[in-house]
């Protein structure tokens, strides 16, 4: 859980830092919104795709252990 813990306040911690950049550069606010939005997505993509894999290899460890498992209960029949 603390692994979670510390992606979840990554997260955090850098969309704050990118709306807050954003927030203070002198641009128009139809572009600045436009800009957070663009990188809202982006950083919501990022933390998509660092769960899925984080599920793909939890997954993966699972059958392992799976396999693992039956091939002892085999071996002790």
């Amino acid at each position: 859980m603390k692994t979670g813990n510390l992606l979840i306040g990554l997260a955090i911690g850098a969309v704050a830092g990118v709306i807050t950049g954003i927030l203070v550069a002198p641009d128009k606010g139809t572009e600045t919104r436009k800009l957070i939005k663009d990188k809202f997505k982006d950083m919501t993509k990022k933390v998509v795709d660092t769960v899925e894999d984080r599920i793909d290899n939890l997954e993966g460890k699972i059958k392992n252990m799976k396999n693992k498992a039956d091939k002892a209960a085999d071996g002790a029949v």
